[in-house]
């Protein structure tokens, strides 16, 4: 029986697989805006051909629609501009203190990068929809399901 290099990769040489119980920094290195951005749109194709009923929810997913809502709020019912901050300030802050209790890494920039990944999540979303396929390591892959494959 034929064992998939993916599956090797997870398991190991041993063929054990060792579970976590918290989550962590994952070491990847220095990468270029570029690179994680073709990263986080391969995943995202790849999950919109996988799991298309789930795909359609992370729209959601980030602070820009719950923020989006909330500055449509306070503008509705008139309130001074500095109501806005209210819910940047409360939904950063969570993230701030999840970041901090689990010692993840937390900056004076942190919540300008989140901010700007919150904007860029729902480009990110619609760029998982388009296209037929991926390209990883130079190779191009078909998220299509061919005839043959059926």
């Amino acid at each position: 029986m034929d064992e998939c290099p993916g599956r090797r990769l997870a398991t190991g040489k041993n063929g054990r697989v060792r579970l976590v119980d918290a989550p962590f920094e994952q070491p990847l290195g220095y990468r270029r805006a570029g690179d994680v951005w073709a990263r986080q749109r391969r995943w995202a194709r790849l999950r919109t051909a996988s799991f298309k009923q789930f795909y359609m929810l992370e729209a959601l997913a980030g602070g820009a629609v719950p923020l989006a809502l909330a500055a449509f709020v306070v503008v509705a019912l008139e309130l001074p501009f500095p109501a806005v901050l209210v819910p940047l300030i409360i939904w950063y802050g969570a993230e701030a203190a999840l970041a901090w209790t689990a010692g993840w890494h937390l900056s004076w920039r942190s919540p300008f990068a989140w901010m700007l990944r919150d904007l860029l999540l729902p480009v990110l979303w619609i760029l998982g929809w388009l296209g037929t396929g991926v390209v990883w390591r130079g190779h191009h892959i078909s998220t299509v399901e061919s005839e043959s494959a059926v």
